[in-house]
């Protein structure tokens, strides 16, 4: 059946309405017309919001990545410029202040811990610290024992260090004012008690002082014992022994003292072990050693509060003393450790300027 609207609408057009019916439908056609404009508004309105709604996203989405890629350029030049920075404070100069802190920590550690050595040490600057490790170790015989490593962080120069857990105090050694009262008898005994294929560490007190280079020749007579560090008369109070023998000071025979670089004063004339060997006596070698030691304990009270974190038993005014002292003074050696196969360390206790022995480390043979 047809629509009566489509009929009548057909009639319409055709002219067979009557006046009042053509009225009504044009009052009809004229409410679709309204019909029609009113949805077609509607329609282009509801377009027109879904494509707003459309770029509004992505427009946000666009705000975001923009956002996040400003923050993220922002960071990496952040980064850039602190690590650029960072290395400019710590590697300028010459020597650079990285430089000056490794050989400050390597002569700390070689003029206050006996036999010690700080070997493979490195520094890795970042983006806002420096930071400082190196392997210590100690000479028994033929090879190095490892003591664990040291390390040392620096944020704008203000350092914190640490050092192994394991180091056990060391025998002392004995000045000859103080022989009588501190004689150290029991290493005799434990070298005597020791087996064979063993090498030994011994400290050894003399029984007056020598300059360095004598006791030098009187090592080089010596088969057997390799002598790695001597301890150096600092000024003691002997008359007052009951204060004890006391932290020594010294230096190493092999390395350590001889690694360090050019320095502006009072270092100008500072050499390096790349620049020359030394050889067991000879009286520049003895004097070279002599000035080095001198200059490691300036460096370490040039940087005091970097060497006191080595080694916390520093204190600055008496290593300014003793800078002192040696320098009015001369280095007098007074003690040393040596190392060898500890039989033939034995004979060391039949030479009368030596005063007594105390065993250090022990290892199995490999000398």
């Amino acid at each position: 059946m047809r629509n009566p609207f489509k009929k009548k609408l057909d009639a319409y057009q055709k002219g067979e309405l009557s006046e009042e019916e053509e009225r009504e439908i044009e009052a009809d056609l004229d409410k679709l017309e309204s019909y029609q404009e009113y949805f077609q508004a509607e329609m282009e309105e509801e377009r027109d919001s879904s494509t707003s709604k459309k770029w509004v996203k992505r427009g946000i989405w666009k705000a975001r990545f923009q956002n996040a890629w400003t923050a993220l350029s922002l960071l990496i030049l952040l980064m850039l410029v602190l690590w650029f920075g960072n290395a400019l404070f710590y590697l300028s100069g010459s020597p650079s202040k990285q430089q000056q802190y490794i050989d400050t920590i390597k002569a700390t550690v070689s003029t206050t811990m006996p036999n010690m050595e700080l070997r493979s040490t490195h520094g890795n600057s970042g983006y806002t610290r420096l930071e400082i490790e190196g392997e210590l170790t100690k000479r028994v015989g033929h090879e190095s024992k490892d003591f664990g490593n040291v390390s040392a962080s620096f944020l704008l120069g203000n350092a914190t260090v640490e050092t192994p857990d394991n180091l056990q105090d060391e025998p002392f050694f004995v000045y000859p004012e103080h022989k009588s009262i501190y004689e150290q008898k029991d290493g005799v005994d434990r070298l005597t008690n020791l087996p064979e294929g063993t090498v030994s560490e011994v400290y050894v007190s003399f029984d007056t002082y020598f300059s360095t280079k004598e006791i030098m020749d009187k090592m080089e007579k010596m088969n057997n014992a390799d002598p790695v560090w001597f301890a150096v008369d600092t000024g003691v109070d002997v008359h007052n022994p009951e204060n004890g023998p006391g932290d020594p000071l010294g230096f190493p025979y092999y390395g350590g003292v001889m690694e360090f670089h050019d320095y502006d004063e009072p270092w100008k004339d500072f050499e390096s072990t790349n620049e020359r060997s030394y050889s067991m006596g000879g009286s520049e070698d003895a004097e070279m050693r002599n000035e080095q030691f001198i200059k490691m304990l300036e460096l370490m009270n040039s940087h005091f509060s970097l060497a006191r974190d080595v080694n916390v038993w520093l204190k600055e005014d008496k290593l300014e003393e003793d800078i002192a002292y040696v320098k009015e003074n001369g280095v007098r050696i007074y003690g040393m450790v040596v190392t060898g196969p500890t039989k033939e360390l034995l004979s060391l206790t039949e030479e009368e300027w030596i005063h007594s022995i105390a065993v250090g480390e022990v290892e199995l043979w490999n000398w």
